[in-house]
């Protein structure tokens, strides 16, 4: 079987460091193999931070209709009240060439603990993320069944 490679569901990158990433690296090979393991990171100048994840079907299903909200009111949140790292993500400003992003990761269960990044993102960003959605689709297929 072929070493599956990993890749990032989410990679926000800003335009001065900062970044959220939420990288698949494979199924679960422990538990239920529909389930995709990964990791969260946060990098900044003055906090650096990874975190395990475990991304189920549904929550590849609720990440595309997050994107779908960013893209028409620019506030939203992924597995909020799960038993999982949540994801919110707000536009505090759209300009014609960037959007301002707060990115707030919050680990209600394993650190107990939250990290909130200001990230200055260039234009098509939303884009960008639904093409890692289907990138990840494709890498790991039948999801949801």
């Amino acid at each position: 079987m072929p070493e599956q490679r990993s890749v990032d569901l989410v990679h926000l990158a800003g335009l001065y460091g900062n970044s959220v990433v939420i990288r698949v690296s494979g199924r679960d090979t422990k538990g239920d193999p529909r389930v995709l393991v990964g990791e969260i990171a946060v990098d900044t100048k003055f906090v650096k931070g990874t975190l395990p994840t475990w991304i189920f079907p549904e929550d590849l299903t609720t990440w595309r209709t997050v994107l779908d909200q960013l893209a028409q009111d620019g506030n939203a949140s992924w597995r909020k009240g799960q038993k999982a790292a949540e994801l919110h993500i707000e536009i505090v400003d759209r300009d014609e060439d960037e959007d301002r992003v707060r990115v707030s990761v919050v680990d209600r269960s394993m650190s107990q603990a939250t990290a909130q990044v200001l990230l200055d993102l260039a234009d098509g960003w939303i884009d960008e993320l639904r093409s890692r959605l289907d990138e990840v689709l494709k890498e790991w297929p039948d999801q949801n069944g």
